[in-house]
């Protein structure tokens, strides 16, 4: 896992979000599958994860950017997979701001190909000295 801070130079907004993959669960994805067979969370991905024998679970931390109004945010990841680009189910980010459905930005290689615009002063934000990494 991989902690962020986003800071702004600008406008002292600031972000912290870790990337990957926490033990917020401790359970393996093999037990969250399971469970999502089971119903715990929610009738999509009780019927979807029983109705395909090839469904695997999927949990991570992410960053989230809402495309109406550039708001970001740190959250949870979790999807019901075919393979590793295939989701078949997950849950939804809405803007805590505007309420639009966020897109996640993949940070598997980090953030710097991203235009990451600070949701308060829209400027860019310049990943690399403004930003931490700390690598557990």
């Amino acid at each position: 896992m991989t902690a962020y801070e986003l800071h702004c130079r600008n406008c002292g907004y600031h972000l912290h979000f870790s990337h990957g993959v926490l033990m917020r669960f401790k359970e393996t994805n093999k037990e969250l599958l399971e469970k999502m067979k089971q119903g715990e969370f929610g009738e999509d991905f009780k019927k979807i994860a029983n109705e395909n024998p090839k469904a695997e679970a999927y949990h991570s931390n992410e960053l989230f950017r809402c495309p109406e109004c550039g708001e970001l945010e740190g959250g949870l990841v979790l999807e019901l997979r075919e393979g590793y680009e295939n989701v078949l189910a997950e849950i939804p980010h809405n803007c805590k701001k505007c309420d639009s459905k966020m897109e996640m930005l993949d940070g598997r290689c980090g953030y710097s190909k991203y235009d990451l615009i600070c949701p308060s002063c829209k400027q860019k934000f310049d990943i690399g000295p403004c930003c931490s990494m700390l690598i557990d």
